[in-house]
């Protein structure tokens, strides 16, 4: 068992390809969002919508290292529309979600 986990581990990736992907709109029960065809999304393909946090800080410079994510929604593609556009079902929402917030590839390893 151990060896078969180790060889599936390693075939996951280090890191998820990332997308430069944003809420466009909002409506109920369902986001717009600017990624498509073009980015080679399927129809109930999961994402998270998220946004930055607060800051993570050098405690000694102050210099700022990068941001927390706070998870906003868990979304499914419901429809492809176009090359850069899509409707996301919501599927659970855990604060008011925000044009501009930001998407990422929902996985099991993320979450």
């Amino acid at each position: 068992v151990n060896s078969f986990i180790s060889n599936m581990v390693k075939e996951f990736p280090a890191e998820v390809e990332k997308i430069d992907a944003k809420v466009v709109d909002v409506e109920e029960g369902f986001v717009y969002i600017n990624i498509g065809t073009k980015d080679n999304v399927i129809e109930k393909q999961s994402f998270i919508i998220y946004r930055d946090g607060d800051p993570v800080k050098d405690p000694q410079s102050g210099e700022i290292y990068g941001y927390k994510e706070l998870v906003v929604a868990e979304v499914e593609i419901d429809s492809i529309i176009a090359k850069r556009f899509s409707k996301a079902k919501i599927v659970k929402k855990y604060m008011p979600i925000n044009k501009g917030d930001k998407i990422k590839f929902k996985n099991w390893w993320n979450l």
